[in-house]
């Protein structure tokens, strides 16, 4: 098991070369890179067998993005209000859930400090009953010797 993790440590830092060297010849041979990006056994094993496909390989080259209906019409400055405002609308979001999370979190807290506040109200009442319980016994023994 040993080994095993080693050379999945080995091939990792392989690919993690790879992808740090830019100057990578397109007509180099393959490497353990491009072995993973198609199925492979090593590939598998090394991923658990799951049958995802590869969405994206280091140093492999990127598809050209592409237009959609929202910006085909805009211009450079139409593109960039267009950019602008969805960062404001992913900014309002954000603030919207960070609220949300500190609700969620007072929440939590007043929670902690109600079971707090109710496993002291136990402990007292349960030093109470053993309290009681002994001045019974007492009241029993008394009870018995004088009958």
């Amino acid at each position: 098991m040993v080994t095993r993790l080693q050379d999945d440590c080995e091939q990792l830092n392989q690919i993690l070369a790879i992808a740090r060297n830019p100057n990578r010849r397109s007509n180099a041979p393959p490497t353990s890179a491009d072995s993973m990006a198609g199925p492979s056994n090593q590939r598998s094993s090394l991923l658990g067998g799951a049958s995802r496909p590869v969405a994206r390989v280091f140093g492999a080259p990127q598809p050209v993005p592409e237009e959609t209906a929202e910006t085909r019409p805009l211009d450079d400055r139409g593109l960039v209000q267009l950019q602008h405002h969805k960062m404001k609308e992913q900014d309002s979001q954000l603030d919207n859930l960070s609220a949300i999370l500190q609700r969620q979190m007072h929440i939590g807290q007043a929670i902690s400090t109600e079971i707090d506040e109710q496993n002291e109200i136990l402990d007292q009442m349960s030093e109470d009953v053993d309290r009681v319980t002994g001045k019974i016994k007492k009241a029993n023994n008394t009870m018995s010797k004088l009958s």
